[in-house]
């Protein structure tokens, strides 16, 4: 635990260009949430790891103030539509540790490019957001969206995209009451299908194009609980990726030109660094954290 802790991400010098999304991981509302358990729970954490897990809150909270400017002024139209994910006290979803239903992975059966693009989740985030042309109305879900980012059968990005969106719903405060229990169980799907894929990735050796899904796959599923996504083979070679000088994470070359899989939205930087990449690298990351705080430690005690 102390060597992870150890590991610095140092990313503050490559904050200010980044896009928005990259922002949102950074952010300490997750480590906030474990603090809060820890503080009221009986688990053997040392001062000292939590000292070091304040720390690492309270410079990911700075990071993150620091880029929302340059984000504001850079690129005005994106930030107005979705802005509100990076505000101060989003991403505290707070749910148990669970176990993945292995019970609900389906065969794919949706096509990955034809049916769902970058573009068009960023248009149903824009419906729960209040932020849309045709509404300003926050947690309003059309049908078509909501048909859109609930479809069983996809793979990859617009997989982890359906979660994205339920998440963002939860945390807007969109989903409640039964309508809570029929995301989460949406979720449930995802994820079990998620973790095959991950699975996949793995022992096919880490794609370079495939490293990117891959670690957003875990922090996506991570912040929901399922603790299947916590491997330390994974761990270890997510950390190995990570460039020991500049902190972040880059995309190569071969990743870059072989299709969609690298994604849009992704900001390389004059260092090589990739801005959403190193974002889901610390949303992964985030979770490993609590991982090894609430499941691992206790059990070698």
């Amino acid at each position: 635990m102390r060597a992870y802790l150890t590991k610095h991400v140092c990313i503050s010098h490559t904050a200010q260009p980044c896009q928005l999304t990259t922002l949102c991981p950074a952010r300490a509302g997750q480590l906030s949430v474990l603090l809060r358990r820890l503080r009221a729970s009986d688990v053997p954490v040392s001062t000292t790891t939590l000292r070091r897990l304040e720390e690492i809150g309270t410079r990911a909270t700075a990071v993150s103030d620091a880029a929302t400017p340059y984000i504001r002024h850079g690129q005005p139209a994106y930030y107005a539509r979705i802005g509100a994910i990076i505000d101060p006290g989003f991403w505290t979803m707070d749910h148990k540790s669970r176990d993945v239903i292995q019970g609900l992975v389906r065969k794919p059966s949706l096509d990955r490019e034809g049916v769902m693009h970058e573009r068009d989740s960023d248009n149903c985030l824009t419906e729960l957001l209040g932020t849309s042309g045709n509404t300003k109305q926050t947690c309003h879900i059309s049908r078509h969206c909501w048909d859109l980012m609930t479809s069983p059968g996809y793979t990859d990005y617009p997989l982890s995209h359906e979660v994205f969106y339920l998440e963002i719903g939860e945390e807007f405060g969109c989903f409640r009451g039964r309508f809570l229990e029929v995301t989460d169980s949406l979720n449930a799907e995802f994820c079990a299908n998620m973790l095959v894929e991950a699975t996949r990735i793995a022992a096919s050796g880490y794609p370079p194009n495939r490293r990117d899904i891959f670690m957003e796959d875990q922090a996506l599923c991570g912040m929901l609980g399922y603790r299947q996504f916590a491997q330390e083979d994974w761990l270890r070679n997510i950390l190995s990726w990570q460039r020991p000088r500049e902190g972040c994470w880059s995309v190569s070359r071969y990743a870059q030109t072989h299709g969609s899989r690298f994604k849009r939205e992704e900001r390389l930087l004059p260092n090589g660094c990739g801005c959403h990449r190193t974002a889901v690298a610390l949303g992964a990351l985030v979770q490993y954290v609590r991982y090894i705080v609430e499941d691992a430690l206790p059990a070698l005690v």
